[in-house]
């Protein structure tokens, strides 16, 4: 379900959870003993909070598709490896995690693409990139400039910033992760 609701639901749905006051999450560490944090005002404590609202926005797809992947693996091998009596660990670490790595990558990768998409809508509005542009970030920076400052030419200069870090973190990605991984055909 998630995956299916926009960006600014989900924004609205986990301020009512961080809400110092009543908000369940404060219910619940009240009841413990524990006071509530303002989590929308501490720079630490505010990158957590947008990290869970992302995290939990992508997570429902990808373990549907490492799920897929897992499940996709021939019973076959694992059945031969436990005649072989070999362990569950070693089952899990010498065939399932190989042959879903390429599919781990694709995850990681769309994890982070997702995450850097995603990541304007929260802060737009819960933070507006604050405490002290403590959850400010560079596509919130090409947002300010374009939207709020009205200085385009900046804006355009950081948009292709932001896709020059995106491409270098994409190559680096595939230099070393690729590597590892073996494609059948």
């Amino acid at each position: 379900m998630p995956s299916t609701i926009s960006l600014a639901v989900a924004s609205i749905l986990f301020l009512w959870i961080y809400n110092p006051l009543a908000g369940p999450l404060s219910i619940i560490l009240g009841g413990i003993g524990l006071e509530s944090p303002r989590w929308f005002k501490e720079n630490i404590l505010v990158i957590i909070a947008l990290s869970t609202i992302i995290g939990w926005k992508v997570f429902g797809y990808n373990l549907i598709v490492m799920l897929a992947a897992m499940v996709a693996v021939p019973k076959e091998m694992i059945e031969a490896a436990k005649l072989e009596n070999a362990s569950d660990w070693l089952i899990f670490k010498k065939i399932i995690l190989p042959m879903t790595a390429p599919t781990a990558v694709y995850v990681f990768t769309i994890t982070v693409v997702f995450g850097l998409q995603y990541v304007l809508v929260p802060v737009n509005m819960l933070t507006q990139g604050g405490p002290d542009q403590g959850s400010s970030n560079l596509v919130y920076i090409v947002y300010q400039y374009g939207f709020i400052f009205f200085q385009t030419g900046k804006a355009a200069a950081f948009a292709i910033l932001t896709m020059v870090a995106y491409g270098a973190f994409l190559l680096l990605k595939n230099k070393y992760l690729d590597k590892r991984i073996h494609y059948e055909n």
